[in-house]
């Protein structure tokens, strides 16, 4: 008896392992943790509707909310002025004339493929992340009333947790007291639990309506007409040294949102925004692994070829 007690426990404090690389490749959508897009559109949700009609309460909400509205909406002010100078020089190319401007392309190809590429690369992440944004707005629950922001801990069913559901059933039984996240492996790797997070609350469809004409869209706006502005800021540089100054600034011009969101953002917010969870709550539908799969497979692949080629054709049509 006392040796398969022994037994017993010695099976049961087995320390729990994972091998993240193993698990089924999906594709979820979500929103960014630092940015202030992400905040706009979920600190609203922080109070309900009778705490928005109580005057005290409702002010005191309301001061929340509105700074992080102010920032998105001086970050696009922000942006669309960079980028009216920006493009100012060649719509009216008479202006700058005065000031040594070129209107042609004079620094080696090889270099201004080079700065081409890597601004091509982020604006191209900043479109990826505005699509994956409303892709999470779309899919975020539907409801016809004001819902506060409600998450609940649902059991992650993949293969992993499955394969190991007995040796965890074991562990519970003598370390009930252990808190959650506490696990580690031999290696001192530290993992998160089979316990996540799901959205249970909903968004009404006008608010949806609303983050998209007055957030996403013009947030697409900007990141297209800095990408050919800045495409031609960048290829008709005077020297090499404005090309590689230039390429710093256009793309210092998209990553403002985030500027602002680390410098005024509390932490609070920011601790809100990275445990929210990602969309669709399935983990394993066939639409999310396929797309999965190819990410996996092919994305890097089809990223630079698609970068690589709209360098070659800005490079190629503006010089």
């Amino acid at each position: 008896n006392n040796n398969s007690n022994n037994n017993s426990s010695n099976s049961s404090s087995l320390p729990t392992t994972i091998k993240p690389l193993d698990d089924t490749p999906t594709v979820k959508f979500d929103l960014p943790p630092e940015s202030i897009y992400s905040s706009a559109i979920i600190i609203p949700f922080g109070a309900s509707t009778e705490e928005y009609r109580s005057v005290s309460r409702g002010c005191i909400a309301m001061l929340v909310v509105l700074p992080h509205w102010v920032l998105v909406f001086f970050n696009m002010f922000a942006q669309g002025a960079f980028i009216y100078f920006i493009s100012e020089q060649f719509i009216f190319p008479s202006k700058f004339a005065s000031n040594g401007m070129e209107q042609q392309c004079t620094s080696p190809v090889l270099l201004q493929l080079s700065g081409l590429l890597v601004f091509s690369g982020v604006i191209f992440a900043d479109l990826v992340e505005t699509l994956r944004m409303m892709m999470f707005i779309i899919l975020f629950p539907s409801a016809r009333q004001h819902q506060p922001l409600t998450l609940e801990k649902v059991v992650a069913h993949n293969k992993q947790h499955q394969q190991s559901q007995q040796l965890q059933q074991q562990k519970q039984q003598n370390q009930q007291q252990q808190l959650e996240g506490e696990n580690q492996n031999e290696s001192g790797f530290q993992f998160e639990t089979d316990d996540e997070l799901a959205i249970v609350s909903g968004m009404r469809w006008w608010y949806k309506l609303l983050v998209f004409v007055i957030f996403l869209l013009p947030k697409l706006a900007l990141a297209g007409a800095l990408l050919y502005f800045g495409a031609l800021f960048i290829v008709r540089s005077n020297t090499n040294q404005d090309l590689i100054l230039n390429t710093l600034s256009v793309t210092f011009i998209i990553e403002i949102d985030e500027i602002l969101f680390r410098a005024t953002s509390p932490s609070f917010i920011k601790r809100v925004l990275q445990r929210l969870p990602k969309l669709p709550r399935s983990r394993n539908t066939p639409f999310t692994k396929m797309l999965g799969g190819i990410e996996l497979l092919f994305g890097p692949y089809i990223n630079v070829a698609v970068l690589a080629t709209v360098s070659l054709l800005f490079q190629h049509y503006l010089c």
